[in-house]
């Protein structure tokens, strides 16, 4: 018990300068955007998009908030743990390396982080540990909602921070106008779209697609679309857009009808287990009518 009262007010200290950061970060890529302040690589997103974070930091002080819930122990204490506690960290520490425009750095520990917050996604969604169905108004949703939402832009941010350090080693002519980087861009941005059609897909432990990823991917790619200044990286990245777009739709749709069933996400062995028991109480009803009219 004390271990879970250490674990919960560690992780309200660290989202502190977590918000703090990223509320920087936000400004600071939104003014890179306008006054070149940084190398902006060709698969910039543009300025407002960079603003998508606050849902992110809006998440962050929401889970700061509802890990105290009851509701919520299971996930924070035996599935979570740590890990969201060290993300927070890792991405304060990330920062200043970036900003000393250490380009290569930061691609690297951009990529370790994202790889550490796509395994907790898959934690989050898929261990077995979430045995118990997840409310679409209670606590828990608010965590996978943060999960979700932060793990798309991780990703773009190590595709962001990788082209910027190949920028370094390139000639502006490369960078901007050069097959190799458009096929370079192009397939990043379709590695972008096609993380949104694996979060739309429905499985038998989630029977939703994942709107708010998916909805993440979409903002990003627009975002792309509206700062490429080149003909053909702006007519790619506006297809992955609306492919985006319709996978947010088809997961906006398969979240509703979860909803309506009350069933965001269950566990199968769960499930087999609460039917069992279901198929044993209509035995033992079926026995007992049974006795009862052999007895008349």
């Amino acid at each position: 018990m004390l271990n879970h009262i250490l674990l919960k007010i560690f992780n309200l200290l660290v989202v502190i300068p977590f918000l703090a950061t990223h509320a920087y970060l936000v400004a600071k890529l939104s003014e890179s955007v306008r006054h070149k302040d940084h190398d902006l690589p060709v698969v910039t997103t543009a300025g407002w998009a960079f603003w998508g974070f606050i849902a992110i930091e809006i998440l962050a002080l929401t889970y700061a908030i509802i890990q105290f819930a009851p509701s919520s122990q299971r996930l924070v204490t035996k599935v979570i743990g740590l890990q969201l506690a060290l993300f927070f960290a890792y991405e304060v520490a990330l920062l200043p390396v970036w900003l000393n425009h250490d380009y290569l750095a930061s691609f690297f520990l951009s990529l370790f982080g994202t790889l550490g917050l796509l395994k907790l996604y898959f934690d989050v969604y898929f261990n077995e540990k979430t045995a118990e169905p997840c409310s679409p108004d209670g606590p828990d949703f608010a965590i996978f909602l943060l999960v979700s939402t932060w793990a798309p832009w991780s990703l773009y941010l190590t595709i962001f921070t990788g082209f910027q350090a190949v920028h370094k080693f390139t000639t502006y002519d490369e960078r901007h106008g050069g097959t190799g980087t458009r096929l370079a861009a192009s397939l990043a941005l379709t590695l972008l779209a096609a993380s949104s059609l694996i979060f739309s897909l429905r499985t038998r432990k989630r029977p939703a697609g994942d709107f708010d990823a998916t909805a993440a991917c979409a903002w990003i790619l627009w975002g792309v679309f509206s700062a490429s200044r080149d003909g053909v990286l702006r007519g790619v990245s506006g297809l992955l857009a609306t492919f985006s777009t319709l996978t947010f739709i088809w997961s906006l749709w398969t979240t509703y009808e979860a909803w309506e069933a009350n069933a965001i996400m269950f566990n199968p062995d769960e499930e087999a287990r609460r039917r069992a028991g279901e198929g044993e109480r209509e035995r033992l009803i079926s026995e007992r009518e049974g006795g009862g009219s052999s007895s008349h």
